[in-house]
């Protein structure tokens, strides 16, 4: 196998990392908006900052010469604890000496570089120039799980304890200190434990430390370019806009709304198995007017899917962004494995260009050492976290944006920079930039998710061939109504609920809302609502009766610093929080019998 060199992701030499210089912090408040103490931990010493100026006295303690160089944690930061760090940041106070940096991952900031700058005489022009910068991180975006289970799976010493936060207020904290302070040091100093934890297996595992790493995708990133990229894989950054069309998300669908006696299957590891098991586009993309399906790579074709497919295969993306598995005619950019099947199915395909591919196993010996490491591992354990963790947040990597906002609060300079308006006149500005990172190849996490989407079909066809009948599926699980052979092997299904005596009504309203009742109790998925606010006769009601009233919640919580100020003018704010269920089933049409079918397409 030949790979092009030039402008290609590389292999990362292996030198011998040290771990991050680190501390942990976590703020506890009175009515989730008044902060009257922060505790701070670096494993020589648990200081406590106490009362309505903590976290003045935090920063002030944190930013000096000692920690210059630190990464500062907060588990769940960017949804919390940052909103309390920027709302003391951007006072005046701070504009002549720091530039502060959130970067932003959604609604969260995951990390925040806080830089101070000089003048200094260059060239005989006196310049503001950084000195000494810090960083916060949100522990949160590298170890997705609750504290309270992350230091009894680590099982380190301080393991998270209770506390009723409801019953403190501003008469009573300085009485029940006895009671808040322990909760406090515990909470730092079992983050700090579980991190030092997670950080010496990386590096004696992976030679992989946290300093490059905020998130688990940068993280896996480097661990797959240290340990297992053998060769250099060539960069296309020219024909990314093209092939980046053809990536296309996880299958979700209502086939039929309501069902009896049903099983529930779950592919095991759908994503790390078809990067185990396929082959991956590399090499330099050859751009052709002259392709077939049964070439390998990305292509724009002319798809007409039969009318009387019931379970069409290709997807298709709305103006407004909804993914869908219509029938009817459109045009569309598509992997060649998914077009070569849709011929297989009936489908009409013209393809009119698209780009030609090499083909290699990339990920073989990646997911094969970790599924080793998970399957000899027991459950919640710190290899069994990594290798879970590590296998599922690679794909998405190569998948990544180019374009870049990035946020800075009192910049030292503003040329090319735009103002944010809704922080009003606080100097907050946006600098777009475009990321020039040669792990952005888009043909791959296209081919994953194609790959994962005709497995899940074939699951389907195995269903439909033994005579049952397919009632919904979601990227890497199907319910039918018959039973499926299953095994614990890389690929294969699991029965979900066996152990709870099967299906026995299942009422499907939405994808992601559901609810079953299963030979033991109630199985309920509710996205965008608190788990367990609905019962299963909600779900049955709202389908017999079309009355999806009983679908909402409301509730006041604490803003993220964003949303806060965009809503208020301030990083601090509690906000109403509601949720009602406005739509119905639309990604297929609704029949008789709460049975679906495809909708149509007119391209």
């Amino acid at each position: 196998m030949k790979f092009y060199n030039a402008h290609a992701l590389m292999p990362i030499e292996s030198k011998t990392v040290t771990k991050i210089k680190k501390i942990v912090f976590d703020i506890e408040t009175i009515y989730w908006i008044e902060p009257y103490s922060i505790g701070l931990y670096d494993n020589a010493r648990m200081i406590t900052f106490d009362g309505k100026n903590c976290i003045e006295e935090f920063l002030n303690a944190f930013l000096v010469h000692r920690y210059r160089g630190f990464t500062a944690y907060a588990h769940n930061g960017g949804k919390f604890d940052f909103s309390f760090i920027l709302k003391e940041l951007v006072q005046k106070k701070y504009c002549e000496k720091y530039q502060i940096k959130p970067m932003r991952a959604g609604a969260r900031i995951i990390q925040i570089e806080i830089s101070s700058f000089a003048d200094k005489m260059r060239n005989g022009k006196i310049k503001k120039e950084i000195v000494q910068t810090w960083t916060l991180r949100d522990s949160y975006a590298m170890l997705p799980f609750a504290l309270k289970k992350l230091t009894t799976n680590f099982d380190v010493a301080n393991k998270k304890g209770d506390f009723d936060h409801k019953k403190i207020n501003w008469n009573n904290w300085k009485q029940l200190m006895p009671e808040w302070k322990p909760y406090l040091n515990n909470d730092c100093i079992g983050l700090y434990q579980v991190l030092d934890k997670w950080e010496d297996y990386l590096i004696k595992k992976y030679n992989t430390s946290l300093k490059k790493s905020i998130t688990l995708a940068q993280l896996s990133m480097q661990i797959f370019r240290r340990q297992f990229l053998k060769k250099p894989i060539a960069t296309y950054q020219a024909q990314e806009d093209d092939i980046r069309l053809s990536y296309y998300g996880g299958r979700t669908e209502i086939f039929r709304m309501y069902g009896e006696n049903l099983n529930y299957y779950d592919v095991n590891s759908l994503y790390p198995f078809v990067m185990e098991e396929k082959e991956m586009p590399v090499g330099t993309p050859i751009k052709s007017f002259i392709m077939k399906p049964s070439d390998f790579g990305v292509a724009f074709a002319e798809v007409e899917c039969p009318l009387d497919l019931k379970y069409p295969l290709l997807p298709y993306r709305s103006l407004k962004g909804k993914l869908t598995f219509p029938t009817g005619k459109w045009s569309g950019w598509y992997c060649t494995p998914e077009l070569k099947k849709a011929e297989e199915l009936g489908y009409k395909i013209k393809i009119k260009y698209g780009y030609k591919f090499q083909k290699a196993k990339l990920f073989t010996d990646y997911i094969n050492t970790l599924y080793k490491v998970k399957q000899n591992a027991k459950s919640g354990t710190v290899d069994y976290i990594a290798s879970k963790l590590l296998m599922n947040s690679l794909y998405g990597k190569f998948g990544q944006r180019r374009e870049r906002e990035s946020l800075t609060i009192f910049p030292k300079s503003t040329i090319d920079l735009t103002p944010v308006d809704f922080f009003g006149d606080l100097p907050v500005f946006i600098e777009k930039s475009e990321s020039k990172a040669k792990h952005i190849l888009p043909a791959i996490a296209s081919f994953v998710t194609c790959y994962a989407r005709l497995e899940l079909y074939k699951l389907i066809e195995k269903s439909i061939k033994k005579g049952g009948k397919v009632y919904y599926c979601d990227t890497d699980s199907l319910i039918t109504d018959i039973k499926l052979p299953c095994s614990n092997k890389l690929g294969d299904i699991k029965d979900e609920l066996i152990e709870e005596g099967g299906i026995k009504e299942g009422v499907f309203l939405l994808p992601k809302m559901y609810g079953i009742k299963t030979g033991k109790g109630e199985l309920i998925k509710c996205k965008g609502f608190p788990k367990n606010l609905f019962k299963f006769n909600v779900f049955k009601n709202a389908l017999l009766n079309g009355d999806y009233s009983k679908f909402k919640f409301s509730t006041q919580k604490i803003a993220t610093p964003f949303e806060s100020m965009r809503r208020n003018k301030t990083f601090v704010s509690m906000i109403k929080f509601s949720r009602r269920v406005m739509s119905r089933y639309d990604k297929r049409k609704v029949i008789e019998n709460f049975d679906t079918v495809p909708i149509e397409v007119l391209g």
